[in-house]
């Protein structure tokens, strides 16, 4: 590994974690007994690296295995952006699954979404769009260019680790992006994925209120403004009230639904809605 690292390889987990490919390694050889990991060279090989802790016997294995495919090689010197490239290739080879990007890209033609992977730390995002569905994300490099702030996203990111949000670009209808905080290994350095998609016509209170008759009206009112992409703080200028009678409102809608976050309830309600404008 010191010899990779002399030679400009990197680990992915590391390209996230601010650790060189050395200290990334112990770190993970100290806190589990299974981990699996892909080693990248300037040149794009790839070597599937995977430590794991034989029980029976107490015997650990550390294994180093060519893959016989490449990443697109780079001239960016950033590990983040390094690590994304990465990432990218290795979902659309179908050696790493990125729940959703993996699945999107196995979808047929009418996809209605541009999947995209996002490093938390720089903002940096990449988004598969080939067919170009989205004209409006074309030059796309960060966060910050689809009008929101990386810090943000993190600290709105819900107890499973996912976050919605409401992407308004000039000339453009509004978008939603949902992003899934994704680790590569138990207590590691993680990346978001995830991907934008047009926002649902169709939602409305009242229809929420149909699929969902044991909410009361008021809400129904703020879970319907959150399917369209407003936040809590949006949604209590929107109404004239208080973010936290908002607030108390949606976790009362969330009890009622039985899902298990805000986040999976708006998913739930926009998921059931193939139709997008």
């Amino acid at each position: 590994m010191r010899a990779q690292e002399a030679a400009g390889w990197f680990s992915l987990s590391e390209a996230f974690s601010g650790r060189n490919i050395v200290e990334a390694a112990m770190h993970k050889v100290r806190s589990n007994q299974y981990f699996r990991d892909f080693h990248i060279s300037p040149l794009g090989e790839i070597i599937d690296a995977t430590h794991y802790k034989d029980l029976a016997s107490g015997n650990t294995f550390f294994n180093f295995t060519p893959t016989a495919t490449s990443a697109a090689s780079t001239s960016e010197k950033s590990y983040e952006v390094r690590g994304l490239l990465a990432l990218r290739d290795l979902a659309m080879l179908g050696m790493c699954c990125i729940f959703p990007l993996t699945f999107e890209l196995t979808q047929p033609g009418g996809q209605t979404c541009a999947p995209l992977i996002c490093a938390p730390k720089s903002g940096r995002v990449i988004i598969l769009d080939k067919a170009r569905r989205f004209p409006e994300l074309i030059g796309i490099q960060f966060v910050e260019d689809l009008s929101l702030k990386m810090q943000d996203i993190i600290s709105s990111l819900d107890e499973v680790g996912q976050y919605y949000g409401r992407v308004e670009l000039e000339g453009s209808k509004s978008l939603q992006l949902v992003l899934k905080r994704q680790f590569f290994y138990s207590g590691g350095p993680s990346f978001l994925a995830g991907k934008v998609t047009r926002l649902c016509s169709g939602i409305t209170a009242e229809s929420i209120l149909n699929e969902f008759p044991i909410f009361s009206s008021k809400e129904a009112e703020v879970v319907c403004l959150l399917a369209h992409g407003h936040t809590m703080k949006e949604s209590a200028a929107k109404t004239g009230k208080a973010q936290v009678t908002v607030s108390l409102q949606a976790r009362s809608a969330l009890l009622k639904s039985g899902e298990r976050s805000i986040n999976a309830l708006v998913a739930r309600i926009t998921h059931s809605r193939p139709q997008y404008v």
